[in-house]
């Protein structure tokens, strides 16, 4: 049954500072691709456009959310920045902190206590300094959590982290769309202004690979758009669905209860069912439960399980597996990736994936030619079967790819790019390939999406960033001839 889209405005209740509030944000669809831009063009000079900062308050350390001080009391969040968006099961919150012995640092949520550790218990530091981990479980939408440090003498320090359960942007052939404040805007599809949609459910989260998007209500249902005509299907309901995963014929969901459900082409074992037959509909993804992070590459499939262990399964024609071989046979049986570390998340282009360590170290291997692997190498020998550690300046918190080009993003909201960049996908200045982790122009993000001709982020303010090819108006500028092709440096398309 077809949910046509309303264009009215829909208000958003967001997080208050302490609590957590009911999740809540909207829609877009796919379109035809427009096609491709013509190489050569000039890049558009938009003024200002360096400076999408923004983002909220740094706290010390490699960033974060701020810090606060009493005296010998003192708390400082390292990573995420706040805000910051996320789609996995769990999120790391990173904090240091100074306080005589016998204080605890609890993370809260309302009223809950979600964590806590002992000061006594931390590895000190220079000057006395201690790092804790905590873990916010996933929650879909806005919500806010505390981080307190309490005193033996319930002296305290406090600092709200505001978050989102999904993910806030997401980039196709023809279009860029933001989910902000409890509205679904979307730029492109031949159309340089700006559309904004509420639909009759709220959106959370919302995924493009191709031309196609689909988002996760939320319920965590799963709805398949179609941006041409503004409607929205269902496509998978009641499976309480919190992360997505697009690949170039198949598809990965993973519920709240850690299993993955997969469909589409199996024609090399992408959906895990044990064999390579095809598959009507929905089918559970064998072997696999407590699964944290997903990700889908065009014929290969990942998960990430609670434990830190990286499965991979499907095709392996350029290393995808990462078991130090190639072939063109088909994988359908999960297989556990040799990763020097324990894996909190990962992201897969067409051929190449990225693992991100529980320590915010980087891996890559498969596809290597556009240097989208990160390690310094480009070319027909490029390709790597085995994850290789990729160098970065600060540690990283969250990746993104698609097609040959790879992003990741550092506990201070920074954006790092590198891989093809043709038609402008890294937004750089420039339309120059780039081999290792460069950074971007778009200064701080709560969230980006690597798409397959241009890349877009949202910061702390709602200011909407685009970049690269503009063959369909999705710049928010008049396509070619009257507009630019494209845009090397990043453009704010201004949401109303």
């Amino acid at each position: 049954m077809s949910l046509r889209f309303s264009l009215t405005v829909m208000a958003t209740a967001i997080a208050s500072a302490a609590g957590c509030s009911d999740p809540s944000l909207p829609p877009v669809g796919g379109g035809g691709s427009g096609g491709a831009p013509a190489e050569g063009g000039s890049s558009m000079d938009d003024g200002g456009a360096n400076a999408a900062g923004g983002g909220a308050g740094l706290g010390g350390g490699d960033g974060g959310s701020g810090g606060a001080i009493t005296a010998d009391l003192a708390l400082t969040i390292v990573s995420p920045a706040s805000p910051w968006s996320f789609e996995r099961a769990r999120l790391d919150i990173v904090a240091d902190v100074v306080a005589p012995d016998g204080s605890l640092v609890m993370l809260e949520r309302g009223d809950d206590i979600l964590e806590q550790a002992a000061v006594d218990d931390l590895t000190s530091a220079d000057r006395g300094t201690r790092r804790v981990k905590l873990q916010v479980p996933f929650l879909r939408g806005p919500f806010s959590c505390d981080v307190v440090l309490r005193a033996p003498d319930n002296r305290e320090e406090r600092i709200s982290i505001d978050l989102h359960g999904g993910r806030q942007v997401a980039s196709s052939l023809d279009r860029h769309a933001a989910l902000f404040d409890g509205q679904l805007h979307a730029v492109g599809g031949g159309d340089p202004s700006v559309s904004t949609l509420a639909p009759t459910v709220l959106l959370t989260s919302i995924h493009a690979r191709g031309d196609t998007f689909v988002a996760i209500d939320e319920m965590g249902d799963v709805l398949a758009l179609d941006m041409d005509i503004s409607s929205a299907e269902p496509w998978l309901v009641g499976e309480d669905i919190i992360a997505a995963s697009l690949g170039g014929a198949h598809a990965l969901l993973l519920r709240s209860d850690g299993t993955v459900v997969a469909t589409g082409s199996n024609v090399v074992g992408q959906l895990g069912t044990g064999d390579a037959a095809a598959v009507d509909g929905f089918v559970d993804v064998e072997a696999l439960d407590g699964i944290v992070a997903i990700a889908a590459s065009n014929a290969t499939s990942y998960a990430v399980r609670d434990d830190g262990v990286l499965f991979a399964w499907g095709g392996n024609e350029d290393g995808e597996l990462g078991l130090g071989n190639e072939d063109a046979a088909a994988h359908p049986t999960p297989g556990a990736v040799p990763t020097p570390k324990p894996i909190v998340g990962v992201a897969a282009g067409r051929g190449h994936v990225l693992a991100l360590a529980n320590d915010g170290a980087l891996y890559a291997w498969g596809l290597g030619t556009s240097g989208q692997l990160g390690d310094g190498s480009s070319g027909i020998l490029a390709s790597k079967s085995q994850p290789v550690a990729i160098s970065t300046e600060n540690a990283i918190v969250d990746v993104f790819a698609n097609t040959n080009t790879s992003f990741a993003a550092d506990g201070s909201g920074l954006l790092w790019v590198w891989g093809q960049n043709g038609l402008a996908q890294l937004g750089i200045g420039d339309t120059g390939q780039r081999t290792e982790p460069t950074q971007s122009l778009v200064g701080t993000v709560i969230g980006a999406a690597a798409g397959p001709v241009g890349g877009a982020s949202l910061d702390s303010m709602g200011r909407f960033y685009v970049w690269g090819s503009n063959a369909s108006g999705q710049l928010g500028l008049l396509p070619p001839p009257e507009g630019p092709e494209r845009s090397s440096v990043p453009v704010e398309v201004v949401l109303p």
